[in-house]
């Protein structure tokens, strides 16, 4: 686990395991918000990439990473936003529906990604996986 300011990359085995925590995090993150004042409770928004990475000083680093940055930046705030890659290594196995959202443009990135929002989350994580999986959180206060 790697924390940056208001962000946090996980790293996971499997897209599957990513997504999987992304959506509990953020089902456990709205159930607790229930008890506190509107406008006053904790939202993530929340991206998850699959890609090749490398580690270096406690650090890891690739396309893969950026992107699933920039894909936290398209999800609502408590929601999650995917890229092709990972809604194809999860299929139907969770259960969960991909609403696509088009190919997007990132800075620095090559070719256009094509992106989904998972289901009807109201919440955001990053994931990148190779054989590792990272998932990046975002506080909004």
């Amino acid at each position: 686990m790697h924390y940056a300011g208001d962000a946090i990359l996980a790293m996971f085995d499997a897209a599957i395991d990513a997504v999987s925590c992304a959506s509990a995090v953020q089902q456990d993150i709205a159930d607790r918000n229930h008890a506190v004042p509107a406008g006053r409770g904790l939202q993530f928004r929340i991206g998850i990439n699959t890609g090749d990475v490398f580690e270096d000083r406690d650090d890891v680093f690739a396309d893969g990473v950026n992107i699933a940055a920039r894909l936290e930046g398209l999800a609502q705030p408590g929601g999650i936003c995917v890229s092709e890659a990972v809604r194809s290594a999860i299929g139907r196995k969770l259960g969960i529906e991909f609403q696509y959202i088009g190919e997007q443009a990132f800075k620095n990135i090559d070719e256009p990604v094509r992106s989904y929002i998972v289901g009807a989350a109201d919440a955001a994580i990053i994931l990148l996986v190779e054989c590792l999986a990272f998932m990046v959180f975002t506080l909004q206060i």
